[in-house]
């Protein structure tokens, strides 16, 4: 389960979506959650003084390149030199640097607590 710290606020709608992952113990309820929230419930946890401008551009990078996905499991054809590599990439490489560097044990029970950067 994610715990989040209650006040915990980078707007109302990624503050209440989650506060809602937070209270979702059962692993077969979570699975209803789209996974566009679940992206929001996470970029509010690893960026929490993140503006909102920032969280919302990573959502549209992130919603653009999950619609790409969906069109190429549903069988929609598709040029490999078109993909975005760089820019799924560059969100992936964000994302992982952030987890590994969040010191909240709920979050990422392997994040030093020494305070110390992570290189």
């Amino acid at each position: 389960m994610l715990q989040v710290q209650v006040g915990h606020t980078v707007g109302s709608k990624f503050c209440l979506i989650v506060q809602h992952v937070a209270i979702v113990e059962d692993e077969n309820l979570r699975t209803l959650l789209r996974l566009s929230d679940k992206f929001l419930a996470v970029a509010a946890v690893l960026f929490p003084d993140s503006p909102d401008s920032a969280v919302q551009k990573d959502y549209k990078t992130f919603s653009r390149l999950k619609d790409i996905r969906d069109s190429i499991y549903h069988g929609d054809e598709f040029s490999e030199k078109d993909l975005p590599l760089h820019e799924l990439a560059g969100l992936l490489r964000k994302y992982m640097l952030a987890h590994v560097e969040t010191p909240n044990p709920a979050v990422n029970k392997d994040a030093p607590t020494s305070g110390a950067p992570v290189t």
